[in-house]
């Protein structure tokens, strides 16, 4: 992994972690990051597990979303400068997924999803700009990125 990629990581993880705890997340255990393969992309993850009150999972997602990895950082100067550059209404900086029980939640920092309508479909997808970006290959990315999601809508 290069310097811009460990740094992109790095930056939402430590977003991640201060998140749970401001809102009130105890004991917190943190796995060393690890490679994930998807089709023929690479990713690096960091799991977690702690305890929440039930009555803040709200907060910690509403305050998770979004995170460094697609709205940037400082994140509501980088929220700001993205509202007034872009020429469209951005519905949504891709999306967190996962699983909720009785006694568990299990969700994921999400870098791309779809939004589906009859005949068409809109993707998003995390870009991962930081000062050691080179923006044609974080284009050639996101556009590898987003050919995972177009493979499984063309069937």
């Amino acid at each position: 992994w290069s310097q811009k990629e460990e740094k992109e990581n790095s930056v939402t993880n430590d977003f991640v972690g201060t998140m749970i705890e401001q809102c009130g997340g105890k004991n917190l255990q943190t796995s060393s990051r690890k490679e994930i393969h998807s089709g023929h992309l690479r990713h690096l993850m960091v799991k977690r597990r702690f305890d929440l009150d039930t009555e803040k999972e709200g907060l910690l997602l509403k305050s998770l979303h979004p995170t460094p990895a697609v709205g940037g950082e400082p994140r509501n100067s980088a929220l700001e400068f993205i509202a007034a550059q872009e020429k469209h209404r951005r519905g949504l900086y891709t999306g967190g997924i996962g699983l909720a029980g009785a006694q568990n939640l299990e969700g994921y920092v999400n870098l791309r999803c779809a939004r589906l309508f009859n005949n068409a479909a809109i993707l998003y997808a995390g870009a991962g700009l930081n000062s050691d970006s080179n923006w044609q290959l974080e284009w050639k990315e996101t556009a590898e990125k987003m050919a995972v999601i177009g493979k499984y809508l063309n069937g």
